[in-house]
């Protein structure tokens, strides 16, 4: 017997939206062609001053909350909050799943019981004219790839266990880094990681990204790092 079949709600797909109007139609078609009846899909509006609420309820078995401005950390920690599910999924607003990926990613959890979470590869895709992140030198083939192993929230899937015992995302970093700052606190509790070897999110880089800042891309290494060093410290 599978997980959800114990359990009720298999996954529950979250999403943290900002000003979200133009992308998010595309992520959460996407999405609604990987869910099953067994799943769930909350959007957090997280103080949006465009039209993001009202193409959310385009989508009638969305559960859309609305909330302040509190930065994308906290948004999916509202939505995790609210899920019954096994195991949590997020997705950014201008990102896309490939087939198959939810499938995938639940059978290598329910395979691997030790693991915290399970990962997978991203795809960069440049927006035709968009400027390129400081961190992309160009758009060949062999660039793009040297970022397909990365452990951002898109690529991962987490057993709801884990945040019971880790603790949710870190709300106080909200321009990044606290994905990479949760998968640390995940691995020094205990937990193993699971990889598979299959593209999970094909990642949108249109010039408007959180990650295309670099003072705040250096501003969360530093915070990642300076928790770390604190947790190790207090041991």
């Amino acid at each position: 017997m599978s997980v959800a079949g114990l359990h009720g709600t298999r996954v529950s797909v979250v999403i943290a939206a900002y000003n979200s109007e133009r992308f998010i139609a595309d992520a959460l078609d996407s999405v609604f062609a990987e869910v099953s009846e067994q799943d769930d899909v909350i959007v957090v509006d997280d103080g949006s001053m465009d039209g993001t609420a009202e193409v959310v309820r385009r989508y009638p078995t969305v559960r859309l909350v609305q909330q302040r401005n509190a930065g994308p950390a906290a948004a999916r920690n509202t939505a995790i909050r609210l899920s019954t599910a096994t195991f949590i999924a997020a997705i950014d607003h201008d990102d896309l799943w490939p087939a198959g990926r939810l499938d995938r990613m639940v059978a290598a959890l329910e395979a691997n019981p030790e693991a915290g979470y399970v990962a997978g590869r991203q795809r960069l895709m440049v927006t035709p004219g968009a400027p390129l992140p400081y961190w992309l030198k160009s758009t060949e083939p062999e660039e793009l790839e040297r970022f397909q192993n990365e452990r951002g929230t898109g690529m991962i899937m987490i057993r709801r266990s884990a945040f019971d015992r880790v603790g949710l995302f870190e709300e106080s970093m909200t321009r990044g880094g606290e994905d990479i700052d949760w998968v640390f606190r995940c691995r020094e509790a205990g937990y193993s990681e699971v990889e598979i070897d299959d593209e999970v999110l094909i990642r949108r880089l249109h010039g408007g990204n959180i990650t295309a800042n670099e003072d705040d891309m250096k501003r969360a290494t530093f915070a990642i790092l300076r928790k770390r060093a604190q947790r190790r410290r207090s041991q």
